[in-house]
C-alpha cells in the first residue's frame, strides 16, 4: 500500500530530540513495510527549509528510502477547492495550502497519510485514512 508522509513526521525523524521522534520513526518504518512512502512537492519544500542544498535534501530522501511524487492538475484543483472551503468556513491561517495539497494527493491516490496534525486533512478530505499517534 502506498502511504504519504507529512512534513511534521519527517522533521520528527530528523530531530532525535523531538517529542514524537520515536513514534514518527517507528510509524515511517512500518509504513515502508507495506509499500512505498511518498513525499509530495509541498512536503519536500517544507522539510527542505532546514537543508543546506538540494543535494542534501535529496540525500535525506534516499537515506530514508522515500519516493518523491509531483502533482497532477486534478490534485492541484482539489487542493484549491479545499482551501476555498477552508476560507469560506472562516479559516484564518493563510499558510495552510500545503495541507490541502497533501490531502488532495492522498485522496486522489486513495492512500493514507502519516501525520501528527490530522485536523485539516480529516476535515476537508474525510475519506483519507490518517495514521496518527
Amino acid at each position: 500500500m502506498t502511504t504519504f508522509v507529512d512534513t511534521n513526521v519527517l522533521i520528527d525523524v530528523l530531530e532525535p530530540e523531538c517529542q514524537h521522534h520515536t513514534w514518527s520513526k517507528n510509524a515511517l518504518e512500518a509504513a515502508k513495510l507495506d509499500g512505498p512512502v511518498f513525499v509530495s512537492d509541498a512536503v519536500y519544500s517544507e522539510f527542505s527549509v532546514s537543508m543546506d542544498s538540494v543535494e542534501a535534501a535529496n540525500e535525506v530522501l534516499r537515506e530514508l528510502a522515500l519516493v518523491r511524487i509531483g502533482y497532477s492538475d486534478g490534485i492541484l484543483f482539489g487542493a484549491g477547492k479545499a482551501y476555498a472551503a477552508y476560507r469560506k468556513n472562516k479559516g484564518q491561517k493563510l499558510n495552510v495550502l500545503p495541507d490541502f495539497f497533501i490531502g488532495a494527493q492522498a485522496a486522489d491516490e486513495e492512500a493514507p497519510v502519516l501525520t501528527r496534525d490530522p485536523g485539516k486533512i480529516h476535515t476537508y478530505f474525510p475519506n483519507v485514512q490518517l495514521i496518527t499517534p
